[in-house]
């Protein structure tokens, strides 16, 4: 892929398309494209290497906790950023990012980063918008997992899910997740999310294929989390 392509997927994403155009310009002037399959671009306890960007396949972003329970944090597809975390507070990677089958991604410099953040205000409050972004997502997600029912919050990350793998251009309906991942992203063990997730088949709502769902009727889904507001 080259910068001109780049720059068009990228724009798909709503904090890079907001930035002034001088920096969105200069990210991708230094940022690297780089290829990537089925490897990891970094693992829990590396220090930063960097901000990346994917601009196609997609890149899962999860956790591994002291139990060794394995959770899916995030789907990152084309216009996705990630990695910011880390370029912020200095400390080591706490997640770790997998690109899944054939991806490439942007990926901009420890030191570029540095370089961009530092020359003016305007440049680092860009930086620091991205981070509040994933920072308001993740708590919304942690206000779900302890407040809605259990359909509530299957059908929320079904919903969320299949926006983040949608394909510019197509509609959102099939979803290329394991059940081990999303019940890992619901906060319930597998077999209690294949229970209400047959139920959802059996309702026409969605059918089940191996590591992937794909959803029918987005709007029973959307009526279930109504219900629970």
């Amino acid at each position: 892929m080259d910068k001109r392509t780049a720059a068009r997927v990228l724009r798909g994403n709503s904090w890079f398309a907001g930035l002034a155009r001088d920096l969105a310009d200069r990210i991708v002037a230094v940022g690297r494209i780089r290829p990537a399959k089925n490897t990891l671009l970094f693992a829990a306890g590396d220090e930063p290497n960097g901000l990346f960007a994917v601009l196609s396949g997609e890149v899962h972003i999860s956790q591994t906790s002291a139990q060794g329970g394995h959770g899916l944090l995030l789907v990152a597809t084309a216009g996705s950023w990630f990695g910011e975390t880390s370029l912020f507070d200095g400390l080591p990677r706490y997640s770790e990012a997998f690109a899944v089958g054939r991806c490439e991604v942007l990926h901009l410099g420890v030191g570029d980063f540095r370089k961009l953040a530092d020359e003016s205000t305007s440049h680092f409050a860009a930086f620091a918008r991205l981070l509040c972004e994933h920072h308001r997502l993740a708590m919304t997600h942690i206000a779900s997992l302890s407040t809605m029912p259990v359909q509530v919050r299957v059908a929320q990350r079904l919903i969320f899910y299949a926006e983040a793998q949608r394909e510019p251009g197509k509609q959102a309906s099939v979803i290329r997740l394991s059940q081990e991942e999303l019940a890992s992203a619901v906060g319930i063990s597998r077999q209690a999310l294949n229970v209400h997730l047959k139920r959802l088949e059996r309702d026409g709502v969605l059918s089940l294929s191996y590591a992937s769902v794909r959803v029918h009727d987005f709007g029973a889904l959307e009526r279930l989390i109504r219900k629970a507001v």
